[in-house]
């Protein structure tokens, strides 16, 4: 779209618990309106393989049908996840959240006994229901930390024991050390070239340091004590399939998903922070005074390792473009750069308890703040 105006991208995550990226993107869009005169104001709001990023994405790309799938939770449970489709062009999008995220068991973590089994039944329904479908399975927002070892039971790939039986579905995260060898189904290839798995992060299965699916078991409820014990799981489950080597490593999303999904069933990959960026064409034309406002919850050291505000941070300065950045709350310094402001919106209605309304007023409070950078 052309115009003769500066552009200001509104471009915020969703805020989790209390703001969706839309309601965020119209808050944000409120708190400028005063000083805006004169400027295009263009909403994108983000994701970036987490929750949400189906139903955002999907939109862009015209897969406006909703779908569901029966298919079962991390624990077991018959549930319908939903899928949006784009009915002329075959391309499909699902969240991984939808099928084994934290709503799915009404937050009742339970790492050790929860699988990604569902996930792989989901993508194996769908492809089985029209061989016209090329899903986009966005990944982010899982509970389970068991390597994508449940997804491939899914999917039709067998995983054999040192008997070498095969190992009944679903294998669970302290039974991968059991696994030798793993068997594809017939038509593997045609699975891998049928799917595209689109991640919230970049890093590798494990790693000890920097970012991995480690960085994320604490948050799915592994302990301490036990970061040990499951890090000697995925080196197994690594060990016995193999290392990725590819340039995009995105092993390390949704508790290994990634990992199944890129090495294993041999997906193509990308960042869903990327697809948004793409999608929406934010950088496609730099025009003079073009500028970017984001945000997400908490700002902190995953938030610059392929997630949305990191993605924008990377693309804004390569262009040359200001970016003013309104997290809900900070963990992580971003550098003192030219062009690049942090408003951190805890810092307004500070000590009132957080909730939906609360939040409202502090994202308007802290977007009003953005006037100084012009």
């Amino acid at each position: 779209m052309k115009t003769t105006k500066p552009i200001i991208w509104i471009c915020p995550d969703k805020y989790r618990g209390t703001l969706s990226a839309m309601e965020a993107s119209t808050i944000i869009a409120e708190g400028l309106a005063a000083c805006a005169d004169g400027y295009d104001l263009r909403l994108a709001p983000m994701a970036d393989g987490g929750e949400g990023t189906a139903a955002l994405l999907g939109r862009l790309h015209g897969a406006t049908s909703r779908r569901v799938v029966a298919t079962v939770n991390p624990l077991g449970h018959a549930i319908e996840a939903q899928w949006w489709l784009n009915q002329v062009s075959g391309e499909g999008f699902i969240d991984s959240a939808s099928v084994i995220g934290h709503e799915t068991v009404n937050g009742q973590l339970a790492p050790w006994h929860s699988s990604s089994l569902g996930l792989g039944v989901a993508i194996r329904k769908i492809l089985d229901s029209d061989p016209r479908v090329k899903l986009n399975v966005c990944l982010g927002g899982t509970v389970t930390v068991d390597g994508g070892a449940g997804l491939l039971q899914g999917l039709g790939w067998q995983l054999l024991d040192r008997a070498l039986k095969v190992i009944p579905s679903p294998i669970l995260p302290s039974q991968l050390r059991d696994v030798v060898a793993v068997e594809a189904p017939s038509d593997a290839e045609m699975v891998g070239q049928r799917i595209h798995a689109i991640s919230d992060v970049e890093g590798p299965l494990w790693s000890r340091e920097g970012i991995s699916s480690l960085s994320f078991a604490p948050q799915k409820g592994v302990k301490a004590n036990e970061i040990n014990d499951l890090t000697n799981q995925l080196r197994h489950w690594e060990t016995v399939l193999g290392k990725c080597r590819e340039r995009l490593d995105i092993s390390g999303a949704g508790g290994g998903t990634g990992y199944a999904l890129q090495w294993v069933v041999g997906s193509d990959t990308s960042l869903g922070a990327e697809e948004m960026i793409k999608a929406y064409g934010i950088f496609r034309e730099v025009v003079p005074g073009m500028m970017v406002i984001t945000g997400e919850g908490c700002l902190d050291a995953q938030s610059v390792a392929g997630k949305v505000v990191g993605s924008l941070l990377r693309h804004c300065m390569a262009s040359g473009v200001e970016i003013a950045i309104l997290p809900g709350t900070s963990t992580y310094a971003i550098p003192e750069r030219e062009g690049v402001v942090v408003i951190s919106t805890d810092q307004f209605l500070p000590d009132l308890p957080l909730n939906p309304d609360v939040a409202r007023k502090r994202l308007f409070r802290a977007a009003k703040q953005v006037k100084p950078l012009r």
